[in-house]
């Protein structure tokens, strides 16, 4: 399994970076927040993985997975999840990654959900047919999440036993 502390280190190389400090700000985190993920103490959410994608050059599926193995008590389901984060890096593919992004809205709380599924805020003088187009391609998105997590849920559910 790939801990936080690993993904930080492949930001430095990819950033060309020395300092946890440097890092801390180009993921808009505390510095103090930098410690805790080496450690253990924390691991980075769902939108964190993104930012840590971005930067590092990894796909944030991946490290979705990774930080749910890290935070996994038990050994068997850790490892389960460590083995689909190697699969999904080696494969790295664009469904591969919406799936398993979808999937980890699954366990998340029902404010979350309704965040992804509530409408977008109204438009301001000018932003029209932008708001149409931003609102649409939300509806579409939290669908295809649900939906994806609807299929992919029963095919793993020993993982959310």
């Amino acid at each position: 399994m790939r801990d936080s502390a690993y993904y930080i280190e492949e930001i430095k190389k990819a950033q060309g970076v020395q300092s946890d400090y440097a890092v801390a700000k180009l993921l808009g985190v505390s510095k103090q927040a930098i410690p805790n993920y080496r450690s253990g103490r924390s691991s980075f959410d769902s939108n964190l993985a993104f930012k840590v994608a971005e930067l590092s050059g990894h796909d944030p599926a991946e490290i979705v997975l990774d930080m749910k193995a890290m935070k996994e008590k038990d050994p068997d389901f850790s490892r389960r999840w460590a083995e689909l984060a190697r699969r999904v890096a080696q494969k790295s593919g664009t469904a591969a990654a919406g799936v398993i992004l979808s999937l980890s809205l699954v366990g998340h709380s029902p404010e979350t959900r309704a965040a992804v599924d509530s409408p977008a805020p109204a438009p301001t003088q000018g932003a029209g047919a932008l708001y149409i187009m931003l609102s649409k391609a939300r509806s579409l998105v939290g669908r295809f999440m649900q939906a994806v997590g609807d299929l992919c849920k029963p095919a793993l559910s020993p993982l959310y036993a």
